[in-house]
């Protein structure tokens, strides 16, 4: 018997439908397919339009959100179908087309509803996850430029020590140049006595003597020569002396001018190994800086554009629970006086479960960016502000410093 009721339904649902005329396309109606008053069809025929309008929602292969439209037609079919005087809840056929349309309503139409706005919560939610992706790979960031950056500190202590050594190396190099001077000096006027011994002195001293006879004058002579020899024997060694010990300053000072400059080579190196690691380290907190903040600001905006779409699309799946709701109403009772009908179509339905959630993303994190950049005042100041002037530090070739 039920397998026969229910072939009578699906016969009448068709027959009726086809000549009924309804015109039915994903769920939506045409204005003016029903009449509000029930005077162009029967109770039954007016039945079968409205389950095809529930069926026709309840399978659309794409679901989209119901519009004003078609929930106002849905329910003005509804309310005109109840206000019939020739509805007959009884009959078997009007009774199973109800029912299926009632089952539709609750077991999938309300069920989509929810489903829909877990859908909703759910991309809201996974906002969250993208705005964690943007701190983790800040954190990320930050811990590779902090491993690196540990390597800035000791290049500046050795720098620093390398020039300090440097500045000694210098003081020793001027050193040196003022005792050479001194030694020139020394070497030029003692070779200057020997070269200039006894031109200065008059002839006289070689003519004889009144009362001297001819062998006193040459004993007085061979005395004086004997004398004057050991002198000039005595000024050119000390010249010889002298002059060794300038070659001997000569060679010491080129030597600490050697020293010198290999020890300035090498604080160039260190500082260049310096220079270039805080290079990395500051092009690395930037790079991690502007990616974190352009993540953060896709992010943001795509959210702002989602949570804008989700409030709408939750302010339709309000109005598509309360029309729901209110068929419902209007379908357990079809028949009742007029007060039972208004009080459906007037009643307040408590849609709040379905109203968006506003949800707040975490703030956004503190990324700096490397203040002292090399080649910078700053950088100056703070690394190489206490060099000593005699060893200051050599002009950034670093590729950042290249850049500024």
């Amino acid at each position: 018997m039920k397998q026969v009721n229910a072939a009578i339904v699906v016969f009448c649902v068709v027959a009726v439908s086809c000549s009924a005329g309804a015109k039915i396309s994903g769920g939506q109606t045409t204005k003016g397919a029903v009449s509000s008053t029930g005077q162009d069809h029967d109770g039954l025929s007016l039945l079968t339009q409205l389950h095809q309008v529930v069926t026709a929602r309840a399978s659309a292969s794409i679901h989209h959100a119901a519009t004003p439209e078609f929930l106002t037609n849905m329910l003005t079919m509804a309310s005109s179908l109840a206000r019939m005087s020739n509805t007959t809840v009884d009959d078997s056929v009007f009774a199973a087309i109800t029912a299926s349309m009632k089952s539709t309503i609750s077991n999938i139409l309300h069920v989509r509803v929810d489903a829909d706005y877990r859908n909703l919560e759910n991309k809201m939610v996974a906002f969250k996850d993208l705005f964690k992706a943007c701190d983790k790979n800040l954190g990320e960031g930050k811990k590779s430029s902090e491993k690196k950056q540990q390597d800035v500190p000791a290049l500046a202590k050795s720098h620093a020590t390398c020039r300090a050594e440097e500045a000694v190396k210098f003081v020793d190099k001027n050193a040196c140049q003022s005792s050479l001077q001194t030694s020139r000096l020394v070497q030029s006027t003692g070779c200057d006595i020997v070269i200039n011994y006894g031109q200065d002195e008059s002839t006289s001293l070689c003519a004889p003597k009144l009362t001297e006879t001819a062998e006193q004058y040459n004993r007085r002579m061979i005395s004086e020569f004997k004398s004057r020899l050991d002198t000039i024997r005595l000024q050119k060694s000390l010249c010889q002396n002298a002059s060794s010990a300038v070659d001997s300053q000569e060679n010491a000072c080129v030597q600490e001018e050697s020293d010198l400059q290999q020890k300035r080579e090498t604080c160039n190196r260190i500082q260049e190994t310096l220079d270039s690691k805080a290079c990395d380290v500051g092009r690395m907190m930037n790079t991690t800086c502007q990616a974190y903040h352009a993540c953060r600001g896709q992010t943001m905006y795509s959210f702002s554009l989602a949570e804008n779409t989700t409030e709408a699309s939750a302010q339709s799946l309000q109005k598509e629970y309360e029309s729901l709701t209110r068929v419902e109403c209007l379908l357990n009772n079809l028949g009742s006086g007029q007060a039972e009908l208004d009080a459906c179509m007037d009643q307040q339905v408590d849609s709040t479960h379905l109203k968006a959630k506003k949800t707040k993303p975490d703030d956004c994190q503190a990324c700096e960016m490397l203040a002292e950049q090399p080649g910078t005042k700053e950088y100056e100041q703070e690394v190489f502000g206490g060099l000593s002037a005699d060893s200051p530090a050599a002009p950034c070739t670093a590729s950042c410093c290249i850049d500024i």
